[in-house]
């Protein structure tokens, strides 16, 4: 398995939305540390990597909760002078809703700085996707967004949340944003099983309500990323699933570790978050092993594999409560990601 690549995380600024399912739980913690001092360490990790001939190593800085930097400018720069994996792409969910003029203004500053690309996030139409976001009016603020982008040449990538609650506004959702010019790329599914969406798995989709769809909706769905409980179950029990490949190291920037992210060595702490993730998968049983106890064989809600195998090995640290599962698939610690 690879080392793909290292994001620093600086949560240093609000997200104006409140939304359920959030893995980050929204900004009920911000960090007192500087953004200057993030984004040193940040830099530290390029040199090192470049130190190392290791170009293939992509060294991500990620700037708070949304894009609602005071910094923004500053920190796209970044992203450009690295090429890091996301450069061209900034999500607009979360921000302050601003006057025409000023959502035209942010626009021509991310066009400025070589964004051409924005991505919107939709629960739903109207109160139903304003009560998921937690904030009234976000949905009509993001398709003003959407226009305005358009207006200025930007493309933009859509997600549409599938839930049983929504699954008959899809078309008239669909229908409004057809009507908006620069579409790149659209997809449909459930959301992760993570944050505050391991709370809701009774809104989850089922497979059968995918079959109901629409072929001009159910076309916007990735049926090799998404299937249900059951057929998981079966592929991980044949062996029939891909090889996991790379490890993402997460390092969230606190103030009880700034001192230590600024004073260590880069490829100590790499390899020290490495040696905690193997580790910690020792201490705990095989995918295949998980799927047997855990898993339901007749379960026909969807799921991307990821997000089963945090389910089950949830069910199992609730039963093996001395295992330290303290950073695991959190975000907002020192973590791991498995692709």
């Amino acid at each position: 398995m690879r080392d793909a690549g290292v994001i620093i995380n600086w949560y240093g600024t609000p997200c104006y939305c409140r939304c359920r399912h959030c893995l980050l739980k929204s900004s009920e913690r911000l960090t007192t540390v500087p953004f200057e001092r993030a984004e040193a360490i940040a830099e530290k990790f390029v040199r090192w990597r470049d130190e190392r001939d290791a170009a293939e190593l992509c060294v991500e800085f990620a700037g708070g909760y949304s894009c609602e930097l005071p910094w923004l400018a500053r920190y796209l720069e970044f992203r450009a002078r690295h090429g890091t994996a996301f450069s061209p792409f900034v999500p607009m969910n979360g921000i302050r809703i601003r006057s025409e003029a000023d959502t035209h203004d942010l626009l021509l500053m991310l066009k400025d700085a070589d964004i051409m690309e924005v991505g919107l996030t939709f629960y739903g139409t109207g109160e139903m996707h304003d009560r998921w976001a937690r904030r009234k009016g976000d949905v009509d603020y993001l398709l003003s967004v959407a226009r305005a982008a358009a207006n200025s040449g930007m493309q933009r990538v859509e997600t549409i949340f599938l839930r049983e609650a929504t699954l008959g506004d899809l078309p008239e959702l669909l229908g409004v944003l057809d009507e908006i010019p620069g579409l790149k790329h659209r997809s449909l599914g459930p959301w992760d099983y993570r944050g505050r969406g391991k709370l809701l798995e009774e809104e989850r989709i089922r497979a059968p309500d995918i079959n109901r769809l629409p072929d001009g909706i159910k076309c916007f769905v990735n049926v090799e990323r998404y299937r249900s409980e059951g057929e998981w179950v079966s592929r991980v029990s044949a062996g029939d699933i891909p090889a996991k490949t790379q490890r993402w190291y997460l390092i969230a920037v606190w103030e009880d570790n700034v001192e230590r992210l600024e004073s260590a060595d880069c490829g100590q702490l790499i390899e020290e978050m490495r040696d905690a993730d193997d580790a910690f998968h020792r201490s705990i049983p095989p995918l295949r092993e998980l799927a047997a106890r855990y898993g339901d064989p007749r379960g026909d809600r969807l799921y991307a594999l990821r997000d089963l195998e945090w389910k089950w090995t949830d069910a199992y640290l609730t039963e093996h409560p001395e295992i330290d599962a303290t950073a695991r698939f959190d975000d907002l610690t020192m973590c791991v990601l498995t692709r």
